[in-house]
């Protein structure tokens, strides 16, 4: 198991990203170990940018922490320009719609590895922008952009997940791990890092 000390050690280098994401469901015991996490991990480190996607739960709670440190080592990447711009005042963000997507083939290889968004990344890259197809196409490419990264995108170096347990199906995080697992971007979840704040 990878220990924090560890961790440092390899990741905290210059330009080096490190994804915080995950679960929109947070069990509520936890999502003050989400933000230590993010506070522990800027405080530890001294060149590690954090990225994060923006939604409601994980990521939230993840860059809340990071913010309450050092706001200037967070970048958040949108799936559309307007999306919950409560959670992102004062973070550096970028939306996919200011991606070149249909000059980003890995970007794109790797988005439609989602079944249920390969349909709704075809419209989009047709010139549509609404629809529900189009939404959820969007959030994919989101996050597999927040792993692959793109012209004007660093790849992530690394991936720290909170993972909901208790289901199945893990939606748009499972999603984001397989792209970590196809691009061999080494990850973990709470499994490890829970052990970190200790």
């Amino acid at each position: 198991m990878l220990d924090l000390d560890a961790f440092l050690e390899k990741y905290d280098v210059a330009g080096s990203i490190i994804l915080l994401a995950g679960s929109r469901k947070v069990a509520p015991d936890d999502r003050e170990k989400l933000r230590n996490l993010g506070r522990l991990l800027a405080k530890r480190s001294k060149e590690l940018i954090f990225r994060s996607g923006n939604a409601n739960g994980s990521d939230t709670f993840f860059v809340e922490g990071v913010g309450d440190v050092d706001r200037s080592r967070v970048e958040i990447i949108l799936p559309y320009p307007t999306h919950q711009p409560q959670n992102r005042v004062g973070y550096d963000s970028l939306s996919i719609d200011q991606v070149d997507v249909l000059n980003e083939p890995t970007l794109l290889e790797q988005a439609k590895m989602h079944s249920g968004a390969r349909y709704g990344i075809e419209q989009y890259l047709g010139g549509q922008t609404n629809g529900d197809k189009i939404a959820t196409a969007k959030l994919i490419l989101r996050s597999t952009l927040m792993v692959t990264g793109a012209e004007k995108v660093k790849p992530a170096n690394f991936a720290i997940f909170y993972v909901d347990k208790t289901t199945t199906k893990p939606g748009g995080t499972g999603h984001t791990i397989r792209v970590c697992e196809q691009m061999h971007v080494d990850y973990l979840d709470q499994d490890t890092w829970f052990s970190w704040l200790d």
